[in-house]
């Protein structure tokens, strides 16, 4: 931001925001969602765009008479035009790693290490990365999920691509080296893929070279984009971020910069919602016989109530044997496979809106009401209710039909 910071003015005075928006995210309109309802609910903001286009580049507004910018930009020219504007600049994007004015954005980190433990937990023990080359969010996704897995001993392979957008590359010569790449690897792997739009690449690649998904290639991707997840074979996992907040934290930043507040010394990050699983990640790879037994009963019985004793008996081995296994295949306890297999069924039976909590315990093999909202929020860090009034206030927020 610039060392120009306006002085405290009449909050209730008029502000002219523009919406300096020079790249195109698929996510925009629910980032523009939440920066628009924080202006709705908190200020008299009129916006600035550049018409259908939605385009405007913040260099074109050097000579702009305005109170604050909203921005989101791809290169460190943009970033510097940025820092040399009069007025307080926030932006929202993570492709430049330091672009050195305020910004709140998904914490790329996170992002990182969820993908890492979902793979994991899905007993793959090979691992690569699919990215972009250069951009800021990238890097720090990769470098998150490969931290978290060089931990645990493992290695992770890598292709990063170049922006295509930037580079006009066509779609066949990227899905030729994505299949190149992909002949080169391991069996059974486990793949993070920067983005929805590059695991459907990744998918449609595995498709051309006859690999299985989820059996030899599991995939997941970010974002929870409807048209790559649901819209094609298999459907894919992701990890979901809360772009409204993204937007509407933004807002909130600009207007205490607006207002003559100092800005923050770092980045505002905002956490991933949680893992929406679908079929690329649909399978629990184990080499262990008595894991593998005991994941089988617990698969077959998911809406009965039983215990880690249950799995002993069907793995036909002793306790202690069968929690040394699973941390060694899975990195749970049985006990924490069990619990986190019944949150992830009853995570989809709440999506769908239509069924009690009471219902939902009874078909998710919990013993009780009481039981399923302790082991539910112990492993979501939410109630089970909480959870599905996020998920109904997020399709408000990204829905445009919804208000």
């Amino acid at each position: 931001m610039s060392a120009n910071t306006p002085q405290k003015r009449d909050e209730s005075a008029r502000r002219r925001v523009a919406l300096a928006f020079p790249i195109r995210l698929a996510h925009l309109h629910t980032i523009v969602r939440g920066m628009a309802d924080y202006a709705q609910q908190h200020g008299n903001w009129i916006f600035t765009t550049s018409g259908e286009a939605h385009d405007l580049p913040i260099k074109s507004l050097k000579r702009w008479q305005g109170d604050g910018i909203l921005a989101s930009f791809g290169t460190d020219e943009e970033a510097a035009a940025a820092r040399r504007m009069k007025i307080p600049v926030v932006t929202f994007v993570g492709v430049v790693k330091n672009p050195g004015i305020p910004r709140v954005m998904m914490d790329q980190a996170a992002i990182g290490r969820l993908a890492a433990e979902h793979l994991m937990v899905r007993g793959f023990r090979q691992f690569a990365f699919y990215g972009i080359e250069h951009a800021g969010y990238s890097l720090i996704r990769e470098a998150a999920f490969s931290e978290r897995l060089v931990s645990k001993g493992f290695s992770v392979d890598r292709c990063v691509s170049p922006n295509m957008l930037e580079h006009k590359k066509l779609w066949d010569d990227e899905i030729d080296e994505l299949a190149k790449w992909l002949k080169t690897l391991p069996l059974p792997i486990g793949i993070f893929a920067v983005s929805d739009v590059r695991a459907r690449m990744l998918a449609d690649a595995c498709s051309m070279i006859g690999r299985k998904i989820p059996q030899e290639i599991g995939i997941i991707g970010v974002d929870n984009s409807q048209m790559d997840c649901e819209f094609g074979s298999p459907q894919l996992t992701s990890i979901e971020c809360d772009w409204w907040r993204v937007g509407y934290k933004a807002a909130e930043l600009l207007d205490s910069l607006m207002n003559g507040q100092p800005p923050p010394a770092q980045d505002l990050l905002i956490q991933p919602t949680g893992i929406i699983a679908r079929e690329s990640t649909a399978v629990t790879i184990i080499e262990h016989p008595a894991v593998a037994k005991a994941v089988e009963y617990a698969k077959a019985n998911l809406n009965e109530s039983f215990g880690v004793k249950a799995l002993v008996t069907a793995a036909g081995v002793s306790r202690r044997y069968l929690e040394t296994a699973f941390l060694s295949s899975l990195h749970r306890t049985p006990a924490d496979f069990l619990a986190e297999m019944r949150v992830e069924r009853a995570k989809e039976m709440l999506a769908t809106r239509t069924f009690t909590l009471s219902r939902v315990a009874q078909e998710c093999g919990f013993s009780d009401l009481r039981q399923f909202r302790r082991v539910f929020t112990r492993v979501e860090k939410m109630s089970p209710r909480a959870f599905k009034q996020s998920g109904q206030q997020r399709q408000r927020n990204t829905d445009p039909l919804i208000r």
